[in-house]
């Protein structure tokens, strides 16, 4: 991933993660592929 971004700037995604978790892994090499990933987690607090 080259970065994290608190906001998002894209309508569409080709896929959306809620939570990292095992998802963290998968929105990694969805990202490496080319696909438009977002990922949405809960700050911890």
């Amino acid at each position: 991933m080259h970065g994290v971004n608190t906001e998002s700037k894209k309508e569409v995604y080709d896929f959306v993660v809620i939570g990292s978790g095992i998802g963290g892994l998968s929105t990694a090499l969805l990202g490496k592929s080319g696909k438009s990933v977002l990922l949405v987690e809960r700050p911890d607090g």
